[in-house]
């Protein structure tokens, strides 16, 4: 076996190691849309419906935010086999994060046509800390890059084999089943590669066309569905776009107001809704190439926070603009693509209101690793050979060994102390404690802190059919089109209820945040945060004789 393939694979072995190490544990609970996600791959399984009895569904309507469903789908074999918990839900990511890892091999050196470069690719996404972080929790980004690289690597190999071409419209097409975000961000990756390689699709145009017509075929149910329900293919989109938010419309009647009717011709020229959202977008679209999110603050859109650091390492901010510099500089069609990826992938995140987002501009993770590579490349390229240019190459392999470790300690020691609470830690721990005391009570009420229902179902593993049948769904929709079920059996959730309002009589047990009850309350449980803090609060008003 030659060296470069032991390298592959040591490369990748490393890459299982960093994803798969501590993964039911490390974040320290499920999120959320995880335990939707698991829920509902589990009812596939055992009844090919999902929570609320939809056969076969393309989209997941979950919170009311309507997740395309393919993650799901995807987790099925790994909860067949390892049955329904933490590792088997985080399985497919860690495990397709893994495989990017190699793909990402496979572009560069596509691209390139060197091995020792994409090798240094493979192995920059493989520790890259935003990589990691996503391919260890089951969102739904995940998936996406996956098969956005699978694509792409398909796409360029497929001038060659003419077969691999036409299998690329099946990564392209499954990505709209997999993430919203994908149904903006395909269609600009499409037309840049398009525009890249016009001569070449026109050449083959019969293969350019069948795979269209494939491609157009694969998307067939998710148009169906669409045209029954339009909210499958918005999701949340609907209330979390610039449109949907009040601000710009303030501003821009606060602008209007400050001008008066001095000179209508300019006010209508300078404050109107085209250009103030134009800014808008804009602003919110360079929020994802600042340095204080790439290098030293990271996302702050829970629950993508790493402690004390950015999504990058900070030596890589040296390299990304070297490497950067350098792509631009070329003529050619592979490195213009490289930089038209990096530019197209937080599009989608620049339209929401909450930036900058390291979730929806996740794509940016793999063009922006190569061109790292190309710089750390091009740097050492510089160097005449000489002790120098050793001691160099060995400091720099110290500093990412460093970073390396210093990320590490930050993801699996100080989000469980600092970082906790946006992982919804608790709630395991709350429905296991219910489960030795429900008995005592005719009803359990669970006030504020997010969706409890999805967390009873996972960890009960509540049957499918029953739940289907036997749930109630809240009228309550909040500003951001959350939903929420209002009760099932005996238990009853107030999405965004008070004490107050909750029902208090002897056998009634209510759970919430310590903050949500008075403060002279007594408790007959206490759930704890991992730093010792009062995450949760088992509270009986009137307690039974």
């Amino acid at each position: 076996m030659s060296k470069a393939n032991l390298s592959l694979i040591a490369i990748l072995i490393l890459a299982a190691l960093l994803r798969f190490y501590n993964l039911g544990s490390s974040p320290p609970s499920l999120y959320s849309d995880e335990i939707s996600l698991g829920y509902n791959a589990y009812s596939l399984l055992k009844t090919g419906k999902d929570e609320f009895g939809n056969f076969l569904p393309v989209t997941l309507r979950s919170f009311g935010d309507y997740k395309p469903a393919l993650s799901a789908y995807a987790m099925i074999p790994s909860v067949a086999v390892f049955g329904l918990n933490e590792f088997a839900v985080r399985f497919p990511f860690a495990f397709f994060g893994t495989l990017t890892v190699l793909l990402v091999y496979f572009i560069a050196k596509e691209l390139f046509s060197d091995k020792k470069l994409a090798l240094l690719a493979g192995l920059f996404l493989a520790i890259s800390p935003w990589h990691i972080q996503q391919s260890r929790s089951a969102m739904l980004i995940g998936l996406e890059a996956f098969l956005v690289s699978l694509g792409i690597f398909l796409f360029w190999r497929g001038f060659k084999k003419k077969l691999l071409f036409f299998l690329s419209a099946i990564p392209f097409s499954l990505t709209f089943y997999t993430y919203y975000g994908s149904r903006v961000t395909i269609p600009l990756l499409l037309l840049l590669l398009f525009l890249l390689n016009f001569k070449k699709l026109i050449a083959q145009k019969k293969t350019t066309l069948i795979t269209l017509l494939f491609a157009c075929f694969l998307l067939t149910p998710l148009i169906y569905f669409t045209i029954k329900n339009p909210e499958i293919v918005t999701g949340r989109a609907k209330t979390i776009n610039v449109f949907y938010q009040p601000g710009v419309k303030i501003k821009l009647w606060e602008d209007i107001s400050i001008d008066g009717n001095q000179n209508p011709l300019l006010t209508r020229a300078f404050h109107n809704k085209l250009f103030y959202y134009f800014l808008d977008i804009a602003k919110r679209y360079f929020h994802h190439f600042d340095p204080k999110f790439l290098f030293f603050e990271g996302s702050k859109v829970s629950p993508f926070e790493i402690p004390n650091m950015g999504i990058f390492y900070l030596p890589d901010a040296i390299f990304l603009v070297i490497g950067f510099l350098f792509v631009a500089a070329k003529s050619q069609k592979e490195p213009r693509f490289l930089l038209g990826w990096l530019l197209v992938s937080p599009v989608v995140a620049s339209l929401t209101f909450m930036t900058p987002a390291s979730n929806r501009s996740f794509n940016m993770v793999i063009p922006a690793q190569i061109i790292i590579v190309l710089g750390i490349a091009n740097f050492l390229k510089k160097l005449k050979k000489s002790i120098k240019k050793q001691l160099i190459t060995l400091s720099i392999v110290a500093v990412y060994f460093f970073s390396l470790l210093y990320f590490q300690y930050n993801f699996h020691f100080q989000i469980p102390q600092l970082a906790a609470n946006q992982w919804f830690y608790g709630k395991k721990q709350i429905i296991k404690e219910v489960e030795k005391i429900e008995k005592d009570y005719k009803k359990i009420v669970f006030i504020k802190g997010g969706p409890y229902y999805i967390y009873l179902l996972f960890y009960k593993k509540y049957d499918p059919t029953l739940f289907a049948h036997n749930f109630e769904r809240s009228p309550y929709v909040d500003e951001l089109g959350w939903e929420n079920v209002e009760s099932f059996q005996k238990y009853q959730f107030l999405f965004d209820g008070t004490w107050e309002e909750a029902e208090k009589e002897k056998g009634v047990l209510l759970i919430s945040r310590p903050q949500d009850f008075p403060p002279d309350i007594r408790s007959v449980k206490d759930i704890l945060f991992p730093n010792g803090e009062v995450a949760y609060q088992l509270v009986e008003p009137i307690k039974g004789e």
